[in-house]
């Protein structure tokens, strides 16, 4: 292939090699000896290779508007307060960040591969966006070395479609964000050695539809902190030996119809659902074959309707001055604990409906400030199912569906 292209050993110029039309194509780029600089241009680049000899170089373009389509980045990227459109590229083994970009810059990638970009030696990422605007649609972000997936840093990211697999750090991760990420795969990716998050959200809002998080390597799920507000609409978060999903530091997650399993590790205590001095909305969502469901402590508010906790190690615990309120929801097979356990919290329980629970015991409550259990439906005995203690402003309305 490389046969085809002319070969050019020079720091670019716009009007040099690509002439008056600035349209450059089947051209082979080798940096040598300084960096690749576009500056004040409107560039579009055809069917290129970019590659460099001895010390690795890097591609600046600073205040420009560049297309690329059908390229091949042998070579790192920074972008600086310009326009770049990527269609159809591949960005590989770059011994840093494939693309950076800064400083107002806006970036939309579509149908790109990035492969194997990343330092050993120093924690990156293979795609970094700080003070910019991020729209991809289908592109895939896989084996970065040492390195997260995507990170954005007080920006505005939206991805479609895309794929982040096996990354050595988080898959994503967003700092001081708003974002949209729909219909996307988030897989596989963290490290034995080091505890990541495959979506890490900090001081950030936005929406995550339709995408499936799975099989972290020593890694979180969704982990959502320091004052952010996410919502989680029509996914799966599975199989993850630390928690599932986490709302932390007063942040605040509404989730609806989303499935929620084989997360957590009861030696570790990690947990399915997580919830640390925040607010948790859960709704239509099926939780199963983890440990607990959901955890909640610290002043936390949990919201959880129309959902099925089922075959956990434990369906719902409460402590520390949090408050529950839990309709319309079934909780059923929960493995060898109390299905659900509070203290020093208020509690409202309506329409629930206990079944097939190993442990003799359903419900147990200590030290509560209130407690308002209406048509709670019992698979037990309702004289050994529950337990109150040491608690004020109890009401209960029980149903045994066993007789008893």
């Amino acid at each position: 292939m490389e046969n085809d292209f002319r070969v050019k050993k020079s720091v670019f110029n716009p009007k040099a090699i690509c002439g008056d039309k600035k349209v450059c194509e089947n051209v082979l780029y080798i940096i040598e000896n300084v960096d690749f600089s576009i500056e004040d241009s409107n560039v579009k680049f055809i069917n290129c290779i970019f590659k460099s000899e001895g010390n690795e170089r890097k591609i600046n373009i600073e205040a420009a508007s560049a297309v690329f389509k059908h390229c091949i980045f042998f070579v790192p990227l920074n972008v600086d307060s310009s326009h770049c459109t990527f269609n159809e590229c591949a960005f590989k083994q770059t011994k840093s960040t494939a693309i950076a970009a800064e400083n107002n810059s806006n970036l939309h990638i579509e149908n790109c591969l990035f492969y194997k970009n990343g330092n050993e030696d120093i924690l990156g990422s293979q795609i970094m966006i700080s003070d910019s605007v991020f729209y991809a649609k289908n592109i895939t972000v896989k084996d970065g070395v040492n390195a997260f997936g995507i990170e954005g840093v007080n920006s505005s990211l939206h991805l479609d479609k895309a794929k982040i697999l096996f990354n050595e750090g988080c898959g994503i991760s967003l700092q001081s964000c708003r974002f949209e990420i729909s219909r996307s795969i988030v897989k596989k990716n963290g490290s034995v050695e080091n505890d990541f998050t495959q979506i890490a959200i900090d001081n950030s809002k936005g929406n995550i539809s339709n995408t499936i998080t799975e099989d972290g390597l020593n890694s979180n799920g969704i982990v959502a902190a320091d004052k952010s507000d996410v919502s989680i609409v029509d996914s799966k978060v599975f199989s993850h030996t630390k928690n599932g999903i986490a709302a932390e530091r007063s942040s605040k997650m509404s989730i609806k119809s989303c499935q929620i399993e084989k997360n957590g590790d009861e030696y570790e205590e990690t947990l399915q659902l997580w919830v640390d001095n925040s607010m948790l909305y859960l709704d239509n969502c099926l939780i199963q074959d983890g440990v607990c469901g959901v955890y909640a402590q610290k002043n936390s508010y949990i919201t959880v309707n129309s959902t099925q906790i089922k075959n956990n190690l434990g369906a719902v615990c409460v402590f520390e001055s949090s408050k529950l309120d839990m309709q319309n929801c079934s909780i059923e097979m929960t493995v060898e604990k109390i299905p659900v356990w509070i203290e020093e919290s208020y509690a409202v329980l309506k329409n629930l409906t206990f079944r097939n629970n190993e442990n003799q015991k359903a419900i147990y409550m200590d030290s509560m400030t209130c407690v308002d259990m209406q048509n709670v439906q019992l698979d037990k005995g309702c004289r050994e199912a529950i337990t109150i203690k040491n608690s004020k402003n109890v009401h209960t309305e029980l149903k045994c569906l066993g007789g008893d």
